[in-house]
C-alpha cells in the first residue's frame, strides 16, 4: 500500500507539472524512510572486508527538525524489522557441516543461533547538519560524521554427532503421519563463528536538496571495520544512497521494472516504484540480486549527484505516463 500511495503521488506530479524546474531552495530535507545504499570499495582492503553477499544494504534515515535548543539533525535508525539491516557485514548464512546426515538438516537448522544488537534504539546514529538548516549554493546539505555499531553473538549450532538427534512421530495420535528427526533435549552444540562487530563511520555525507529532488539522494564516505573472533579488517568505501527503497516495488530483473509511472498502458493503476522520474535509475544487479538504483557514471563507478535524466527523457516519460493514465499507452 505504501508503494502504491507514493507511486500515485509521483505519477500525479509528473502529469500535472510536466518537466520539473528548479524553484526556491527548501530547508535541509532527508527522504523519509528507507534508503537503498551502495558501497564502492576505495582500496584492496575494502574488497575483502564486509558486505559479503551484496555491495549494499537498506538503511533508514530521517531528519529531526530543529527546536528552540537544537538545530536540525540527521538520524540513522532501523525500521521495526531488523533482519540484517545495518549489519550486512555480519554473517548470518551458515551451512550444515559436510558430515551431517541429511536426515538431520531440519533439526540442525532449528538449533542454529546468532543474536544481533545495535548500540542504541531507536536511533543508532545522530549528527548535526554542518552549517545551517538550508542547502548551500550547490544545493547540498552536509553532515560531517556519524556512525553506529552492530554486534552479533557467537554463532552456534548442534554438532553433527548422531546422538544429538532422535526420530519421533509427527503426530502421536496418527501413526500414518510418519516420523521426523528432532534435537534431543541435551544436545551438544559447537561454535561456527566467534562473536562479530561491525562499525560504521560515515563522513562527508552530502544530501542533494532542491524542490525537484528533496533529499532523496546522498553521497559520502564510509570507514567500515569488522571484527570476528578478535581479528579485524577495515575498508574505505564511497557510499551512495537513494530513497525510497521498498523491498517489493523496487526489486527488479530488468531496467523496465524500475519504471516510476504508476499506470500500465491500459490505464490500470500499478503503483510504480515511488522514485521520482527526474532521477536516472536502472536495475542494479549488485544489490540483492536486482534493485532499482542510480545509474553509475561508468561500470562500477559511483553515480554523480544530482543524477538527473535530461529534459528530453523527462518530457518523453511525462507524455508516456499521461497516455498510460488515459488507457492509450503502447503495450
Amino acid at each position: 500500500m505504501k508503494s502504491k500511495i507514493i507511486g500515485a503521488l509521483v505519477a500525479a506530479a509528473a502529469l500535472t507539472t510536466g518537466c520539473a524546474t528548479e524553484q526556491a531552495q527548501p530547508q535541509c530535507l532527508v527522504g523519509h524512510g528507507d534508503f537503498i545504499v551502495k558501497y564502492y570499495p576505495k582500496d584492496a582492503a575494502a574488497e575483502s572486508c564486509g558486505f559479503p553477499s551484496t555491495r549494499g544494504e537498506i538503511l533508514s534515515l530521517d531528519r529531526y527538525v530543529a527546536t528552540d535548543t537544537e538545530p536540525a539533525r540527521l538520524g540513522v535508525r532501523l525500521p521495526a524489522y531488523l533482519g540484517d539491516l545495518g549489519t550486512q557485514g555480519i554473517d548470518f548464512n551458515f551451512e550444515p557441516p559436510a558430515d551431517l546426515d541429511p536426515r538431520f538438516e531440519d533439526a540442525w537448522f532449528s538449533g542454529l543461533e546468532r543474536t544481533t544488537d545495535l548500540n542504541s534504539n531507536p536511533a543508532v546514529g545522530v549528527a548535526q547538519f554542518d552549517e545551517s538548516d538550508a542547502p548551500d549554493a550547490d544545493n547540498f546539505c552536509r553532515v560531517s560524521d556519524f556512525g553506529f555499531t552492530a554486534t552479533a553473538s557467537a554463532a552456534t549450532a548442534p554438532s553433527s554427532d548422531p546422538s544429538n538427534y532422535e526420530e519421533v512421530p509427527v503426530d502421536e495420535d496418527d501413526p500414518s503421519a510418519g516420523t521426523e528427526w528432532v534435537l534431543v533435549a541435551d544436545y551438544v552444540e559447537e561454535e561456527l563463528q566467534g562473536a562479530q562487530t561491525a562499525e560504521y563511520a560515515f563522513k562527508n555525507v552530502e544530501f542533494y536538496v532542491t524542490t525537484r529532488s528533496p533529499g532523496v539522494t546522498f553521497r559520502g564516505d564510509l570507514t567500515f571495520t569488522q571484527t570476528t573472533g578478535g581479528a579485524s579488517c577495515t575498508g574505505e568505501f564511497t557510499v551512495v544512497g537513494l530513497a525510497p527503497a521498498f523491498g517489493g516495488a523496487n526489486t527488479c530483473a530488468t531496467d523496465a521494472d524500475c519504471d516510476p509511472c504508476g499506470y500500465a498502458p491500459d490505464g490500470s493503476y500499478v503503483g510504480g516504484t515511488g522514485i521520482i522520474p527526474d532521477l536516472d535509475v536502472v536495475c542494479d544487479q549488485d544489490l540483492y540480486g536486482g534493485f532499482c538504483f542510480l545509474r553509475e557514471t561508468t561500470d562500477g563507478q559511483p553515480p554523480e549527484l544530482p543524477s538527473f535524466v535530461d529534459d528530453a527523457t523527462l518530457a518523453a516519460f511525462t507524455e508516456r505516463c499521461q497516455a498510460n493514465q488515459r488507457g492509450e499507452g503502447e503495450g
